[in-house]
């Protein structure tokens, strides 16, 4: 139903990690039907992974971005990353006559990137090249806790339509872990658990 929250449990078993500590629980998933969920979706627009407070590596968002388009795309959706769109739909290349008429020259002219866009550029785009979603992937990291240093991890998925006012559907997974070896291990369970507990669910 629109709105309505679904608890499911993620990945079967707890995963031990490295000497350094730390046995991982079993992830717990949550996901939302948002009122867009049965909106026919084709075409999505993937956005860069965020991590909250800048704690994440590159390595991290990457991985979390890349798990979950294919995940999509594995599903019947055709991915387009926004880092890879030109403002302007290619590169344009005009000619530049200078001060002397005989000397005219080409030059290449490179459009903006989607990050530099503006609200209403992007609108624009988006329509044109028919995007039916927005696909925003997140990392964040709760405050530390007890000795070991335990943060809360959480991984989350969500797909808006394409002006971002509307959820069609969401889907969180969290998990408790310490140190850097136990950080990877949890946002690549999160990140799994997430993908599973969405697709178990039907919202894709």
């Amino acid at each position: 139903m629109s709105g309505r929250s679904h608890i499911a449990m993620g990945i079967a078993a707890a995963a031990v990690v490295s000497a350094c500590r730390v046995t991982l629980p079993v992830p717990m998933a949550r996901v939302r039907r948002g009122p867009a969920v049965a909106r026919p979706v084709t075409k999505v627009l993937a956005l860069p992974s965020v991590c909250r407070y800048d704690l994440c590596t590159g390595g991290q968002r990457f991985a979390v971005a890349m798990k979950s388009r294919m995940a999509l795309e594995f599903a019947g959706y055709r991915i387009i990353d926004s880092e890879r769109i030109n403002l302007f739909l290619g590169n344009r290349t005009e000619r530049d006559r200078r001060a002397l008429a005989s000397e005219v020259g080409q030059v290449t002219v490179r459009g903006a990137t989607w990050a530099d866009a503006t609200p209403a550029q992007k609108h624009v785009l988006l329509r044109k090249m028919g995007i039916d979603a927005i696909l925003k992937t997140a990392i964040d990291f709760g405050p530390t806790g007890g000795a070991a240093g335990d943060r809360l991890v959480t991984v989350r998925l969500e797909l808006v339509t394409p002006d971002g006012q509307r959820l069609r559907w969401s889907s969180r997974c969290a998990v408790s872990a310490a140190g850097p070896s136990g950080f990877d291990k949890a946002i690549e369970l999160a990140t799994e658990c997430s993908i599973q507990s969405a697709a178990r669910v039907g919202v894709f």
